[in-house]
């Protein structure tokens, strides 16, 4: 697949780059679902601060 989307105006970069943060959590995780998207959150940032196209994950069921 080339899913090369165009952003021709950018100053940053020719292509749409993604940034992902993951988590995996049990399904009776002692989570809140805030406490979940925060955890992602941070990964997202994570992600974003690695570079372009990056993703961060963290599989929080082994912490239970």
């Amino acid at each position: 697949f080339n899913f090369a989307i165009g952003r021709p105006s950018s100053q940053v970069g020719r292509y749409v780059s993604v940034s992902i943060g993951a988590i995996t959590i049990n399904i009776d995780s002692h989570y809140s679902p805030q406490e979940i998207v925060h955890k992602a959150d941070k990964l997202l940032y994570m992600a974003k601060e690695a570079g372009r196209n990056r993703v961060a994950f963290k599989d929080f069921t082994i912490d239970e």
